[in-house]
C-alpha cells in the first residue's frame, strides 16, 4: 500500500481507496491526471547524535595553575596565567581591597585620635569607599 497526493486537496491518501477521504476525489482521476501523483515513501525519523563538549584545555600546564594558585592565588597569578584576565582582575582587587582594609584598621585607633573621628562616621566612610569599588568594577567589568 503506497500514499499518494490528492491533486485537488493535497492530503495523504491511499492507493488502494476509491475516493478522497478528504475532498471526495476518485484515484482513478488523480493517478490519471496530467499531473501524476508520486508515492510518498514513510520516512524513518531520524536519530540526532548529540555531541557533548570536549574540554581541549587552554594548552597551560595545569601544576604550574596549581602551584601559582597554591602560593599567589588570592592575588589571581593563576587566572593571570590561563589567560582568564577579568575573573583575575577581580581577585587582584578583591585582594587589594582586603589588605587595604587590614592596614586601614591597623592605624584606625591612630586616625580616629588625630583626625577626631567618630566610629559611625568612619564606618560611613569606609562603607562609601566599598560601593565606588563596586560602582567602579560595574563599570568597567560588565
Amino acid at each position: 500500500m503506497a500514499l499518494i497526493k490528492c491533486t485537488e486537496c493535497s492530503k495523504d491518501v491511499s492507493d488502494k481507496a476509491t475516493t478522497c477521504p478528504h475532498c471526495g476525489i476518485s484515484v482513478n482521476e488523480m493517478l490519471t491526471s496530467s499531473t501524476i501523483a508520486q508515492p510518498i515513501q514513510p520516512t524513518q525519523p531520524v536519530l540526532m547524535a548529540v555531541q557533548t563538549p570536549q574540554h581541549t584545555g587552554n594548552g597551560k600546564n595545569k601544576w604550574a595553575s596549581f602551584f601559582l594558585c597554591f602560593f599567589l592565588g588570592s592575588f589571581g597569578a593563576h587566572k593571570f596565567y590561563e589567560q582568564k584576565y577579568g575573573i583575575a582582575r577581580t581577585y587582584l582587587a578583591i585582594t587589594i581591597a582586603f589588605f587595604s582594609a587590614i592596614i586601614l584598621g591597623a592605624f584606625y585607633i591612630e586616625w580616629l585620635d588625630y583626625f577626631s573621628i567618630t566610629i559611625p562616621t568612619f564606618i560611613t566612610f569606609i562603607r562609601a569607599i566599598f560601593i565606588i569599588v563596586i560602582l567602579f568594577f560595574k563599570l568597567f567589568y560588565s
